[in-house]
């Protein structure tokens, strides 16, 4: 973090990524990502401008790594996937094209959960998109489809925060395929 804010990035820094390589990823709000390596010693930029595909939407709200070094980007309109190695960037769910991907998780059994604004929860598993059934006895507001925060305890289990309440994770049973 003193990193992003001696650089002047601090008010537009919404998430970060850290492989194990000691680089830094970030996601920029309206800019795109930033890559950072201790090797260069300076931030790259990396937006509309010099990727190869067709990227909607630059505001970066939540990442995590996918496959093969590919990065997913959650933006306000969809997620995207990212691969640092060939500087393609593309949609990876239609189903996902008009919803703010506001956070992700990647578990311990290699599931991605994303939290969405007004659209509730999803999971990516072995490469296929699930909707997650948030269910609530006598909730009757929409506040199961607002994630604000995921988190994955030391027992596996995932907790899901929005506005007010925390949830754990919903079984297989409840999801069904986007």
């Amino acid at each position: 973090r003193d990193l992003v804010r001696s650089r002047g990035l601090g008010d537009v820094y919404k998430d970060s990524y850290k492989p194990q390589n000691n680089s830094v990823w970030l996601g920029l709000l309206n800019q795109g990502i930033c890559y950072y390596h201790p090797s260069l010693g300076k931030f790259s930029l990396i937006n509309n401008t010099n990727v190869k595909g067709k990227w909607e939407d630059q505001n970066v709200r939540s990442m995590v790594e996918y496959d093969n070094g590919n990065i997913l980007l959650g933006t306000n309109s969809g997620l995207y996937c990212y691969n640092p190695k060939t500087s393609e960037i593309n949609l990876l769910f239609t189903e996902l094209a008009d919803k703010i991907c506001r956070k992700m998780l990647r578990d311990s059994k290699g599931r991605i959960w994303i939290g969405t604004f007004h659209h509730g929860l999803y999971c990516i598993e072995n490469g296929r998109l699930f909707k997650c059934n948030l269910k609530i006895k006598h909730q009757k507001s929409t506040s199961t489809r607002l994630i604000r925060c995921l988190f994955e305890d030391s027992k596996g289990n995932i907790w899901i925060g929005n506005t007010c309440l925390l949830y754990t994770s919903p079984s297989p049973r409840d999801r069904t395929r986007s």
